[in-house]
């Protein structure tokens, strides 16, 4: 099992082009970020993948996965 070290947030589509990922210093960063991702993504295909540190409440990373984002 991957285990992140701090949060982070990628972009990618599947079977497809991958970008770098992106560090956030904290969870709010990475909300703004989802957000920011929905409001001018234009492509259909794109997915966004978060890293969530080990240390991360529970509460938190089921809060991203409501989002419908993946959790890695």
């Amino acid at each position: 099992m991957l285990v992140a070290l701090y949060w982070a947030v990628q972009r990618y589509r599947p079977g497809g082009k991958v970008q770098p990922e992106r560090r956030c210093a904290d969870f709010g960063e990475v909300i703004a970020k989802i957000r920011k991702f929905r409001t001018i993504n234009r492509d259909p295909e794109s997915r966004l993948r978060v890293y969530v540190p080990a240390h991360a409440p529970d509460r938190e990373r089921r809060e991203i996965i409501k989002l419908g984002v993946e959790v890695i």
